[in-house]
């Protein structure tokens, strides 16, 4: 865990920030690269990736407002302006609807686009997962004593004057009585952030592998909606932070897993068995 990177005239650089922005610069990379594959020009994808950059982490924050709607209400403009917190899936919504609405205005093709920035955008998640690491956030569950070899804890960490400000992970266990405030670190926990950026590389090879197939428009962005949905479904089991929701026995991440599988199902069955501009390799 490094919440700070490193510093630069005093200034220090928060690890997340510097993940988050490599993994943007790499999902564009590979969009400009499949984008050129297709005879897509390079200015679109461009623009493309800033606007769904900017939609994203709008729609990251506000879903995630909304998830932890008692501490909103309880302070709305705390809360909103503490910069703090988002869920992947109201980004990845809020960037899909940018795109849209860019395809709209210029006449371009949104399943074909949508084809060429799914594994740069699966590419990216990696990136943030690895920053969610440095920050400590995002956190795993407490880990069986089986799974002790591969858990992880995240340290005490206090300000000037001594006051325990971090981590999270061990801020909610020591809020819970689990450990005793003098204590080193949290409990060890599930990996998750590495879990599931590993999950994501992944992915991103085998929409990657698709490149290489002859398929319809819009099934490359069906096929990572529906891969993301299921490991992201998966991995919610070994998560621990306590502000995600849970409702009737899942939490909202994994209920919105459910509805983005449909949706990926949907788009599956609305695209034709013609060969996609996509594919040409």
């Amino acid at each position: 865990m490094r919440p700070v990177l490193f510093e630069i005239f005093g200034y220090g650089i928060p690890g997340y920030g510097v993940m988050a922005a490599a993994g943007i610069v790499a999902g564009l990379i590979v969009s400009a690269l499949l984008a050129r594959r297709a005879g897509i020009g390079a200015d679109f994808v461009l623009d493309a990736v800033f606007w769904m950059a900017i939609a994203g982490f709008a729609g990251a924050r506000a879903l995630y407002l909304c998830v932890t709607w008692r501490a909103t209400l309880n302070d709305p403009l705390g809360s909103l302006i503490s910069g703090g917190g988002g869920v992947f899936i109201g980004g990845m919504a809020a960037g899909a609807a940018m795109l849209w609405v860019m395809c709209k205005r210029l006449s371009v093709g949104f399943l074909r686009m949508a084809d060429i920035f799914a594994p740069g955008l699966s590419l990216a998640h990696v990136f943030g997962r690895i920053g969610c690491l440095l920050a400590g956030c995002c956190y795993g569950a407490v880990a069986p004593r089986w799974a002790a070899g591969c858990a992880i804890s995240f340290p005490r960490i206090t300000g000037a004057r001594g006051q325990i400000i971090g981590s999270w992970p061990f801020l909610d266990e020591m809020s819970r009585g689990w450990i005793a405030p003098d204590a080193a670190c949290s409990l060890p926990l599930w990996p998750v952030q590495i879990i599931e950026a590993v999950l994501n590389l992944a992915l991103f090879c085998a929409l990657m592998l698709l490149w290489r197939r002859r398929m319809a428009s819009g099934r490359i962005f069906a096929a990572y909606i529906a891969g993301y949905a299921f490991l992201r479904f998966g991995v919610e089991f070994l998560r621990g932070d306590a502000d995600r929701g849970i409702i009737a026995g899942l939490s909202l991440s994994q209920w919105l897993c459910v509805a983005a599988l449909g949706a990926a199902a949907w788009i599956w069955r609305r695209t034709t068995v013609a060969q996609s501009p996509t594919a040409d390799c």
